[in-house]
């Protein structure tokens, strides 16, 4: 499941699988980069953890997918489009209220 000693050596690489690490550390990592305000911060967290695993699941084990990607290739796609959606919106007034942010997390899913 995890890279052998031999070619973390050789190549200078550790690889952790994603059913040992998870997606919410690229969550939370991402969520501190775009410094958004602690309402929406726990807004996004609320809606993170109820929805992201539930679809994950979904896409794994209900749906024939034409071209497989992985779970973090999926959220990093979803986090680029949820931070651009709030990065506009967030132009025209200097806070969003919470229901712009939960429809732009659902437009990014």
């Amino acid at each position: 499941r995890n890279a052998s000693p031999a070619t973390v050596s050789r190549a200078g690489i550790i690889y952790v699988s994603l059913a040992d690490l998870g997606w919410q550390p690229y969550y939370v990592s991402w969520l501190k980069e775009i410094k958004r305000p602690k309402a929406e911060d726990d807004l996004l967290s609320k809606l993170f953890d109820k929805v992201v695993t539930a679809i994950f699941e979904l896409l794994l084990f209900e749906c024939s997918p034409c071209m497989y990607n992985t779970p973090i290739v999926l959220l990093t796609s979803m986090c680029t489009t949820l931070y651009q959606l709030l990065l506009d919106a967030g132009k025209e007034n200097a806070q969003l209220d919470l229901a712009q942010v939960e429809r732009s997390f659902l437009y990014s899913l």
